[in-house]
């Protein structure tokens, strides 16, 4: 499918990036750390998004909308991630190939996250609080996290204590 798909193909970013690194720098790749922070960031946003992606599908509800959300920030924050240390790696006519690649692995169809922030903001504003459960555990699911300013994000209906840095109720 599509989006399992474009997470490969984040992937492939990550090993094109790190691959020229080594190449054009061997072993001194490890003082290049603006390059492998690049490279860590593409792999962290790969792995959260195949994880969103792959879960919302058990999950239903908004679950997908928020994984396709997440999934486009990704392949955008990818390729400029990738984009601005390929300078650093490759020159001249190979640059040209390179970048080009960089934008053909990160390339996706517009999507129209306005809409798809705002079904998920209404989603939220209508179940009161976080609308996915956060947990399942044999078979338990348990209720939505309410938003709270006194206490925090963390707070669920019934709930009479939450982390120590949240006040009690």
């Amino acid at each position: 499918d599509l989006e399992l798909h474009q997470v490969q193909n984040l992937k492939k970013l990550a090993l094109m990036v790190a691959g020229l690194a080594v190449q054009k720098y061997g072993q001194g790749v490890e003082e290049e750390q603006e390059v492998l922070g690049a490279v860590a960031d593409i792999l962290i946003d790969a792995y959260a998004a195949e994880s969103a992606l792959l879960r919302a599908r058990r999950l239903g509800g908004l679950a997908p909308v928020l994984a396709r959300i997440y999934l486009a920030q990704a392949l955008d924050r990818a390729q400029a991630g990738a984009l601005s240390v390929l300078p650093r790696l490759v020159e001249g006519d190979e640059a040209r190939v390179v970048y080009s690649a960089a934008r053909r692995l990160t390339k996706r169809e517009p999507v129209d996250l306005v809409a798809l922030r705002r079904q998920a903001a209404e989603a939220v504003l209508e179940a009161g609080g976080y609308p996915i459960p956060r947990c399942r555990q044999r078979g338990v699911i348990l209720p939505p996290v309410r938003a709270c300013p006194a206490r925090g994000l963390f707070s669920a209906p019934g709930a009479t204590s939450g982390p120590p840095w949240c006040p009690p109720r």
